[in-house]
């Protein structure tokens, strides 16, 4: 399987994670990275890697309560044939093929997403609408920071034309 920056093929190959706690994926995600980078190149060898790994977690010096449930709900996981833990390890492979400036393009793409997401959902900041008063803005107030921010942007970009125009035009 390749690599594929296809939203549709991540989302699948990611569905994996949400069966555990948003706080927890991360820690998954780095069990099968680490795999990966030790050199197991096929996903059924990196999936029992994660397993072996999750057992050592739990019989562990710093094991508390959080971490036996946390890696004993992985275990089961990834014994059941209908989790997607393979398919996963395959993506995690796939992913680790990239070359690092393409894998840092996409995370820089997601983050973007998620920046977009967040913004949205809150209303706009004062400083947005106060530095929108100053750039010339007299429209309607933006709904949400996302807006603003989108507005900013444009409005730099039009005093900054502008003033490139102004620029040229008195040469």
């Amino acid at each position: 399987m390749q690599f594929s920056t296809d939203k549709n093929m991540d989302v699948d190959a990611k569905q994996f994670l949400d069966h555990f706690e948003q706080r927890d994926r991360s820690l998954i995600a780095n069990l099968f990275l680490e795999g990966i980078r030790a050199g197991r190149k096929s996903a059924p060898v990196v999936v029992a890697y994660v397993f072996a790994r999750a057992g050592e977690r739990m019989r562990g010096q710093y094991a508390d309560a959080h971490e036996v449930e946390r890696m004993t709900l992985l275990q089961q996981m990834l014994s059941a044939p209908t989790s997607g833990a393979t398919d996963y390890a395959q993506y995690c492979i796939d992913w680790e093929a990239l070359p690092r400036s393409e894998r840092e393009k996409i995370k820089q793409g997601r983050s973007q997403q998620y920046a977009a997401a967040a913004m949205q959902d809150k209303p706009a900041t004062e400083k947005q609408l106060g530095y929108l008063s100053a750039l010339g803005y007299t429209g309607p107030p933006p709904g949400n920071r996302l807006e603003a921010s989108r507005l900013i942007d444009a409005w730099q970009a039009k005093t900054k034309t502008n003033a490139e125009v102004g620029l040229f035009s008195r040469e």
